[in-house]
Formats: structure tokens, sequence, C-alpha cells
């Protein structure tokens, strides 16, 4: 799980340099966020059964983007420690390292103001680990691991001269995938190459935020992400957030 992290680490922090320039306007920046979230999750090696709950979600991002191009990479995390199923309990933890590169396609008039609309490749390195508690001496445990490449498109949109609201969606396309699973049913199968097809990691953002000062900027985001996992013993999760978050703009 470590030497995933440490590959797509240099992954991602060699990609940007190719992005930075001398612009007039950063729309992005240091961006911090927190909330709460809601999940509902199903992982076949541990139950059929459905667990749900929440989890406290803090993601920690920066970036740059101007009309032509830019790029963020960032950090989230999501965590709970009291998923229910009846009288069943889980802790369930979420990590998710982003690298995204945006590539203006167009600019157009919404409703009489001006939008811009964003295209552009993803790299991502996700993992889950679901610890089930049965009884005081007896858990099961299970974790999924992706390192994808993906795609994302963004649309920003200026509703004022400090106001903007922006739509954003990621997709995960090819990557290899590991997964605690029953050695037995599938022995050689440690890690394997899927595609959207076999496995998906979806995440859609809605927000809206407002430029107090120059440098400082205030927004809320709507949150929502589904992943799917096929390759072992089947395993689903939703979770929907509801985030403040503040950047600083360099």
């Amino acid at each position: 799980m470590k030497s995933y992290l440490t590959i797509i680490l240099i992954i991602v922090i060699g990609l940007p340099v190719s992005s930075q320039e001398s612009i007039p306007l950063n729309r992005l920046g240091l961006n911090v966020e927190y909330g709460i979230s809601g999940v509902a999750l199903k992982d076949q090696y541990i139950s059929k059964e459905r667990y749900t709950g929440s989890l406290q979600t803090i993601g920690i991002w920066y970036g740059r983007l101007t009309d032509r191009r830019g790029w963020q990479l960032g950090m989230t995390n999501q965590q709970g420690s009291d998923l229910k199923n009846h009288a069943i309990r889980a802790e369930f933890e979420r990590v998710s390292l982003n690298f995204d590169q945006f590539f203006q396609m167009k600019t157009f008039n919404l409703l009489a103001k001006p939008a811009s609309w964003y295209f552009g490749p993803s790299v991502e390195y996700f993992e889950y680990e679901l610890i089930n508690r049965f009884s005081s001496n007896h858990k099961a445990y299970s974790e999924l691991i992706m390192v994808s490449m993906g795609i994302n498109a963004m649309l920003e949109w200026d509703l004022a001269n400090k106001l903007t609201l922006s739509a954003f969606v990621r997709s995960n396309v090819i990557g290899v995938n590991a997964k605690t699973h029953d050695e037995q049913r599938h022995t050689d199968q440690n890690s394997i190459l899927q595609t959207f097809i076999k496995a998906n990691n979806l995440n859609g953002d809605l927000f809206i935020r407002y430029r107090v000062i120059k440098r400082i900027s205030l927004g809320l985001k709507g949150k929502a992400q589904y992943t799917r996992s096929t390759g072992w013993e089947e395993s689903q999760n939703f979770v929907n957030s509801i985030l403040l978050f503040a950047i600083v703009h360099f």
C-alpha cells in the first residue's frame, strides 16, 4: 500500500511543473475544506448487508487555474467509527490523492454571464479500509486500493464580479487495483488491471465561492462519490458530503 502511494506522489509532484507560468488571475490557490458526509456501503467479502453512517471529511488542495489552463493537487480523508447494520458496528476510512489537469475547451455566455468549460486528464490514488465489529473479540477487515488514470471536466460560471459557481466531475478509465479477497476463490489475483467496466471511482462536485478580499475566497461545496469493484467479492460505496471551504489565492 505504501509503495503505491510513493509512486503516485512522484507522478503528481512532477506533472504540474509544465503548467507553472506567469498569470494575472489565479482562480485556485491553497484550499482547505471540512464537512460532514453520509455513507452507504456494501462489501461482500465481509457481508452482503448494507452499512450506513456518517463520516468527517477534510480536504487539502493546491492548484492554479486561468482562462486557458490549470491544475490541482489534493488529498481527501473521510472517516467514521459508528457505521451500523442493525446491531453490528463498523469503522470506515477512505483516502484519495488526486492530480487533475485542465485545458479550456470553450468560453460562452450562460444566462448572459460568462462561463468556461475545461477538460483534461486525471491521476488518482484511492483506498478504503472497512473494519466490521461482529462482537467484542471478533472483527473482519477489508481494504480496496485503486491507482488509476482518468478524465475530468469542469464548468466555471461567473455569476457576478466576485461570485463563481463551479461544477466538476471526474471518472477513472483504467488502473491497477487490489482488494482483500478470498484467496481460495481468487488465486494469484492480488492486483489486477481493470477498466471502467469492472471498477468505478466517480466524483462530482457542485460549489459556489465568493472572493471576500483579493487573496481570500470562502465557499460551500456539495460532493458525491461512488466507488465499485467487481474483480473479487463485489463492493460498492456511496458518499455524499456538504463542505465549507476557504481558499488563499497566490
